[in-house]
């Protein structure tokens, strides 16, 4: 990673480009916007649809498979440091858990929550590509707002309260 906390990357190709079987030392969220694609995960094929997210940990190897069509392949990708999130997190709720305690790899967005996340995704995307005053702070406030919602989404469907989680050290 280049940067010390995240990267956030949205993505648009035509041409289908190989990924290789791989992991990181950083958290990955991936937002599959449109496009055919299974994604490999620890020897788990996961056939991905429009609006679906990824969340892979550190540890994780996976892969993604672009099919060969005619629909464009774009996705938002985002990497994020462990410390980071353990500094974002709180006595109510550990951000790290959605990556280190998941139910599952993949969660199905509903369109209000797919439509959400990509509001919040678009506000971040603009903050990195404007530096104004005050942006490092609206990033935290956003990531933070973020990673509350994909952990609701994980663990219950985001129909729990947040101060049901578990904060984890």
């Amino acid at each position: 990673m280049i940067n010390d906390d995240f990267e956030l990357y949205h993505y648009l190709d035509k041409t289908i480009r190989s990924v290789r079987l791989h992991h990181h030392d950083f958290y990955e969220i991936y937002f599959l916007i449109s496009g055919e694609v299974d994604y490999y995960i620890e020897e788990e094929i996961h056939h991905l649809n429009s609006g679906d997210l990824v969340l892979i940990d550190t540890t994780e190897l996976h892969q993604v498979k672009i099919s060969e069509t005619d629909n464009p392949y774009e996705r938002i990708v985002m990497w994020i440091k462990k410390s980071y999130l353990n500094e974002l997190s709180s006595k109510e709720i550990s951000l790290l858990d959605c990556f280190e305690n998941k139910n599952k790899s993949i969660i199905n967005l509903r369109l209000d929550e797919e439509m959400e996340l990509t509001n919040i995704f678009q506000k971040l995307l603009d903050l990195t590509k404007n530096d104004i005053a005050g942006s490092k702070l609206l990033k935290r406030a956003y990531i933070t707002e973020l990673m509350v919602k994909i952990n609701n989404l994980e663990f219950y469907g985001n129909r729990k309260k947040v101060n049901d989680f578990k904060k984890s050290n």
